[in-house]
């Protein structure tokens, strides 16, 4: 076994988030999943960008052009016995080892020499390749169905945007059906069965992540809280607004979680998609911010109820982002695999 130290130069980045600009020419890392742009860059390499900070330490590989935030740090590989990728995927995989050496209580934070001490394994270059090759295929499967992804959501801004009339006016309450989720007890919660609560830490804009599961028991997955695939779901608790739509099976929801219901699921997705800032603004609390479902149901919908049932004939885009999530997941399951083959 080596040490990162031995094979890289760990560098930290500079700017901050006064640098983001909204159409920069480059990309900017900081600690966030949403990559930013700035007009200038730092690095022009080829390596692996760890946020400096957090609650989680997920790594990120680019090559080419990028800006750094000041809080974050860049492994610049300069040993010819390891390729970029290989390494990223085995951090990556192990990147449980920065929670655990990661110093502070509040913001836990990562020091250089908790990078540099980090044990890598030693393998020959044709083997590295393999992997890269073997995990690079699906990874460039999941890039091709985000890339269509990306793609039908523009097409469903576009038509929302061209099918809103100003002239109509109802209320949520009015267009959309909402139902409230469960309240389920935690000290009841098993370490693993087939039945999944999906709560507030699940939801993520626009996506379903259930790699922190909670699971239930049969007798406490009660059947009027399970959740169908292509159910839509919001938070009403914490970050307020967020909205995923279900793409697994044997999914209930908990409180302070709603699903939202419409003649056209497409209609849906776009309102909460629009409003989303609106829908922010109506929260109250300070320590945690909190959604009334009273105000909620006051705000208004510029169509008519005839229009929102008129609009189902684009529901077929929406079928296809369900699809297009479902085949992620299931990607993102096989690359899993793989990586615990490799690197276990």
């Amino acid at each position: 076994m080596k040490f990162i130290k031995d094979v890289a130069k760990i560098k930290n980045g500079s700017s901050n988030s006064d640098n983001n600009i909204e159409n920069g020419i480059f990309p900017l890392f900081d600690r966030s999943k949403v990559i930013k742009h700035s007009n200038k860059y730092l690095f022009d390499s080829e390596g692996i960008i760890i946020p400096g900070e957090g609650k989680e330490f997920i790594p990120i590989y680019y090559k080419g052009k990028f800006d750094l935030h000041q809080r974050c740090y860049f492994i610049d590989i300069f040993s010819k016995d390891y390729l970029p990728k290989f390494l990223f995927y085995y951090i990556f995989y192990n990147n449980n080892y920065f929670s655990k050496v990661a110093v502070g209580s509040t913001v836990p934070s990562l020091r250089l020499r908790h990078i540099e001490q980090m044990q890598i394994p030693s393998t020959i270059l044709e083997f590295q390749q393999h992997i890269v090759n073997t995990i690079g295929s699906v990874d460039d499967l999941i890039e091709n169905y985000q890339k269509q992804l990306k793609y039908y959501y523009k097409i469903e801004d576009y038509l929302f945007s061209l099918y809103e009339n100003y002239c109509e006016k109802i209320n949520f309450e009015d267009a959309f059906l909402t139902f409230n989720g469960g309240v389920f007890k935690s000290d009841e919660y098993l370490v693993y069965s087939p039945f999944k609560l999906i709560t507030i830490k699940n939801i993520e804009d626009l996506w379903l992540n259930t790699e922190n599961i909670s699971y239930l028991s049969k007798k406490n997955a009660i059947s009027k809280y399970k959740l169908n695939i292509g159910d839509i779901v919001m938070t009403m608790t914490g970050n307020i607004g967020r909205v995923s739509v279900i793409d697994e099976k044997n999914c209930f929801l908990n409180q302070r979680l709603i699903k939202i219901s419409s003649y056209s699921p497409l209609y849906l997705l776009s309102y909460l998609r629009k409003y989303k800032e609106h829908i922010i603004l109506l929260s109250r609390g300070t320590a945690q911010k909190n959604l009334s479902l009273s105000d909620l149901l006051k705000i208004n919908v510029y169509n008519s109820m005839q229009e929102i049932k008129d609009f189902s004939k684009y529901d077929s885009i929406f079928n296809k982002i369900i699809y297009i999530k479902c085949e992620i997941k299931k990607l993102l399951k096989i690359k899993s695999i793989l990586l615990s083959k490799y690197f276990k």
